[in-house]
């Protein structure tokens, strides 16, 4: 059987899923963000931005199974992601207030090892999985959005 590349890379992103740490829930927040309040801080990985939101208010990791699926999503869409190796250990899933449902890209800080920061922002309106997304992740957002 002949594998096309989208089907390699699917099962590459799907090993690695399968070897990341187990999935973090929006309750996890605190623990991978902060030490505990509610608000938290990611800094770019790149700049000297940062995202600074209200934890749980508009905001939730996906899963390793929706991380995978939006992932492949996003290299299917922008295929120069692809051909870099976009593969992040965390997608949060965030609507910054008064705009649209982002995907925010997370990798672990390579100058401070115990936090994440954030590589891209993605608009997630265009992506055909994000209304289910928003359903799962948030009781109402689907309708909000």
């Amino acid at each position: 059987m002949k594998m096309s590349v989208c089907h390699v890379r699917l099962a590459a992103l799907a090993a690695a899923a399968a070897l990341s740490p187990a999935a973090v829930t929006a309750q996890e927040l605190p623990r991978i963000f902060d030490k505990g309040g509610t608000h938290a801080r990611i800094e770019s990985c790149v700049s000297h931005d940062a995202i600074e939101f209200s934890i749980g208010q508009n905001s939730a990791l996906l899963d390793a199974g929706d991380r995978l699926q939006v992932t492949v999503a996003m290299q299917q869409r922008y295929p120069a992601l692809q051909a870099d190796g976009f593969a992040p250990s965390h997608l949060l899933l965030w609507r910054r207030p008064g705009a649209d449902w982002l995907f925010v890209a997370l990798l672990a800080n390579p100058d401070k090892p115990s936090e994440v920061c954030f590589t891209a922002t993605f608009s997630a309106g265009v992506f055909e999985l994000t209304p289910v997304l928003l359903k799962k992740y948030f009781v109402s957002a689907a309708t909000r959005s």
